[in-house]
């Protein structure tokens, strides 16, 4: 077991604006007082998706992608900083790719990133991840959009697979209805666009189980630390199908109409799925951690050994769930994990951030 610190924050969506809870204040405070101030020998900070709104699924070029990173640097000049003195402090910094930063995984984008923290590409204090960051026996994070029906891409890792001229991934049908403009004329219909982005993620599907894709996977196994055979499991955990896409999207919908504020039950069961996995090839976690859907917390899983799906919430003003961060804008969630020798701990905290 590896002993050390994780602190895991997610969706901080930096647009370029001033985020309504004084993100670009709270954010560097957090670092300072927080992550910068544990104490343990070794401190991880992962950004787990969404830290960047760079326009949704991929379908830019890394130029015009890299040019919007710069743009976000100017604005968000303070957190850009913070980030970078903590890796100057001897923090790892972990990126992972969310479904609107999933982009800054590109080996061109990575590099630039690097640079504005004022680094040389590949400095190892920075490390990249389009998907998951496991830490064998303490934690295994991702975004979360893999999770959900009409965000998920399903050759996810095509994204580096070939660095800056692979393949565009298709864009889900999620962001054909909300941010088709930039890939298909004004004029088609919003129907049309989610029909065409439907019918392309069922393709990408198809190609996720060739042995294009297995080559792929197997690649980034040997990253992670884990079986080849593991890995295309927990990749199983989530297929794309019309007809459950389109069910929990309507169910999502009426609840979001009616007030319902959904606890999240959903990805939690996709955590205990992929737990078992993992204990079936004898690399569990005790922390799965997820972003995306906005309601921080925690929740128990069954089965041994012992472990616990927490999402990590988000530092934008859209916060969802029954949080105690929903009636106070001053809180702002991260999940934080300890390894010891000792055991594993893990949980949801609120950090205050100054009146």
């Amino acid at each position: 077991m590896t002993g050390g610190a994780w602190f895991v924050v997610s969706d901080l969506h930096l647009d370029g604006r001033p985020c309504a809870r004084g993100t670009d204040t709270a954010f560097p405070r957090f670092l300072e007082t927080v992550v910068a101030a544990s104490t343990a020998e070794r401190r991880t900070l992962v950004l787990l998706g969404d830290t960047f709104d760079l326009q949704g699924p991929v379908r830019q070029t890394p130029a015009v992608v890299v040019e919007r990173l710069k743009s976000l640097a100017d604005a968000h000049a303070e957190i850009f900083r913070a980030l970078a003195g903590c890796v100057r402090f001897g923090i790892e910094l972990r990126v992972v790719g969310g479904n609107h930063d999933i982009e800054v995984t590109r080996p061109a984008v990575a590099a630039q990133l690097t640079m504005l923290l004022g680094l040389d590409p590949g400095h190892p204090g920075v490390q990249f991840s389009p998907w998951v960051v496991h830490e064998p026996g303490v934690l295994y994070a991702e975004h979360g959009s893999q999770h959900h029906e009409l965000n998920r891409m399903p050759t996810l890792l095509s994204v580096v697979a070939r660095g800056d001229a692979c393949t565009q991934l298709p864009v889900t049908p999620l962001a054909a209805a909300s941010r088709a403009r930039s890939w298909c004329p004004a004029d088609e219909a919003v129907v049309a666009r989610v029909v065409r982005s439907v019918w392309a993620t069922r393709r990408e599907e198809r190609r996720a189980r060739t042995t294009w894709y297995r080559e792929l996977l197997d690649h980034e196994a040997a990253d992670l630390g884990v079986s080849s055979r593991a890995l295309a499991d927990l990749a199983a955990v989530t297929r794309f199908k019309v007809g459950p896409a389109v069910v929990a999207s309507a169910r999502r919908t009426a609840e979001r109409l009616v007030g319902v504020h959904h606890p999240g039950s959903h990805y939690a069961a996709r955590a205990a799925a992929i737990h078992r996995v993992l204990v079936g090839y004898e690399s569990p976690a005790a922390a799965y951690v997820f972003g995306h859907n906005h309601r921080a917390g925690r929740v128990d899983l069954p089965g041994e050994p012992p472990a616990a799906y927490l999402n990590a919430g988000t530092w934008s003003a859209d916060v969802r769930g029954r949080g105690p961060d929903r009636v106070d804008g001053k809180l702002f969630p991260y999940v934080r994990v300890f390894a010891t020798s000792a055991g594993v701990g893990a949980d949801v905290a609120f950090w205050r951030s100054s009146p």
